[in-house]
């Protein structure tokens, strides 16, 4: 039987969101400009350009694998009423000395480490054939 689902799309609740997160040792980027193209003030930029900190890693959630009270959105609702989670990819954060949470690129995270979340657990494998017509 395939269950038939409606799409909520909403901000999914910060509070939830900690609950999921892991912490990781990540090295900034030596060069200022890199933290600043990941939206990064100037003076923050300036001050973490080189440093190694403890940031948050949120893995890769696929749709549906997990009940989620329905206040958590965005999440898909199944004709019967049961709440399941949204698709959310890797995501990387941190927080500063005032707070604030910002989001960093997963490419900063450590090469075997971004690798072993973004394993698939089924291999994609598809065949195709091009075909071409004569006028």
């Amino acid at each position: 039987m395939i269950a038939k689902f409606r799409l909520v799309a909403e901000n999914i609740l910060a509070s939830e969101m900690k609950v999921m997160a892991e912490k990781s040792q990540i090295r900034f980027p030596d060069a200022e400009f890199r933290l600043e193209e990941a939206n990064l003030p100037k003076n923050l930029s300036r001050s973490l350009a080189g440093k190694s900190l403890l940031v948050e890693v949120f893995p890769e959630e696929l749709p549906g694998t997990r009940e989620v009270d329905p206040d958590d959105v965005p999440c898909w609702i199944q004709p019967d009423g049961t709440y399941w989670n949204d698709y959310h990819p890797t995501r990387v954060s941190f927080t500063d000395a005032d707070g604030k949470v910002w989001r960093l690129p997963r490419m900063w995270l450590s090469e075997t480490l971004f690798q072993t979340r973004l394993k698939s657990k089924q291999p994609i494998q598809s065949r195709k054939k091009f075909f071409s017509r004569n006028p």
